[in-house]
This record gives structure tokens, sequence and C-alpha cells, in this order.
């Protein structure tokens, strides 16, 4: 209500594509100890799983729901970073988890996208998450609900997969799929690493605050 009918744009920040870029997946394992056989899934969230906006409450519960599909489970790990630790109020996840804790470095944010997977975003709230951007420009699909903020840095179907707004169930789903349709998820990765290149490079970017100021002076 307070800004109808005004003017309202959009402008994301930049990538830094000489750290936030596709590594071998290997590489990135090895330097970050984690598996190299292993399915990983990765979220992450300033302030871990205690900020409710992030959805980490959604999260366990598609966790849940992808274990019912999944018959071996320690075929699949999950890495967090934000939070250093299982949080107590919830029952164990049925995969092994790994805990980064704070990352503080882009150099290791990097990694961390290219050694997974898909990159969840399960929030319920969010501006134009840095997450999404930053794990695309690395290759990485990103799953995460159809709502506010998110649904601006993901290209349904072709980088990533929108589910059902806080549908835990339809989220389970598209993790499922791109966890195991090997052929799919290199697709996708190769189309969010190049759409990222399009969108966020640090000269389209520029050009969209040029024209907001011209357009201003006229």
């Amino acid at each position: 209500g307070l800004l109808q009918g005004m003017r309202i744009e959009v402008i994301p920040n930049p990538i830094n594509f000489d750290i936030f870029k596709p590594l071998d997946k290997e590489f990135s394992r090895k330097a970050l100890n984690l598996s190299l056989s292993s399915k990983i899934i990765l979220f992450g969230a300033v302030g871990g799983v205690n900020d409710q906006r992030k959805g980490y409450t959604l999260l366990y519960e598609s966790l849940m729901h992808l274990s019912d599909k999944i018959s071996n489970k320690e075929n699949i790990e999950c890495v967090f970073f934000g939070q250093s630790e299982q949080p107590k109020e919830f029952a164990p996840l049925p995969f092994k988890c790994t805990w980064f804790g704070v990352v503080n470095d882009d150099v290791s944010l990097s990694l961390l996208y290219n050694a997974a997977d898909i990159t969840v975003v399960p929030s319920r709230m969010e501006n134009l998450p840095q997450i999404c951007t930053e794990a695309q420009s690395c290759g990485c699909p990103v799953v995460a609900f159809n709502t506010t903020g998110i649904s601006e840095t993901i290209e349904h179907n072709k980088t990533g997969y929108l589910a059902n707004a806080f549908d835990t169930l339809d989220l389970s789903k598209a993790m499922y799929t791109l966890l195991f349709n090997n052929d799919l998820n290199k697709m996708f990765s190769a189309n969010a690493s190049e759409r990222a290149r399009f969108l966020w490079n640090g000269d389209s970017i520029a050009k969209k605050y040029e024209s907001i100021f011209s357009s201003l002076k006229e």
C-alpha cells in the first residue's frame, strides 16, 4: 500500500566471477574434506537455523520426505554453513550431516557451491538472495520455493526448480530429481552459470544504474 503506483526497480548485486565460477567437483570436495561419492545437498543461512525466515523447519520436513524415497541413505550428505552444529530442538536427520559454521571468505563459499550437487533455499521470505546468485554462478542448480525475491533469481526448470510455496513434498521431489538425474543436473548446471554471467556481471549491473539515473534527469 505504501508504494502503490510508484516506480520500482530491482537491481541485483554484481557477482565476482573470478571467484564464483565453476570448479572441478572432485577438487572442491577434496579441499573441504567431503565425500567424493555422495550426493551433496547444500544449505546456508546467516544466523544458521535460528532465523525463521530462512526456512530450516521447511527444509527439515523436505529432507524427511526425501528420506522416504531413498533406500540407501548413506549416499546422501547434507552440508550446512552458517551454523556449527545440529540444532537440539530437532531430531537428527536420517542423512550424514556436516556443519561448517560461519563461512567468512568467498573462496570457501565458492568451494562449497562447487562441491554440492544442489543448493536448497527453503526461505519463507527473501529479497534477492546472494546464495541463489552465487550458487548458480558456480554452476550449482538451486531448488527453492516460488516466493518473494527468490523467483527472480531462478529460471524454473532451466537453472533450477521453483517448488510451490512452502510445499515441502514438492521441494523434496525437486531435490530427488536433480540429485539422481545426472543429465538434467548437468544441463541445469551449464544453464545456470551461463545465465549468471549474462545477468549478474558488473557491466550489466552498472548499465541498469546508469539507465535509472539518466531517466531521473529527464
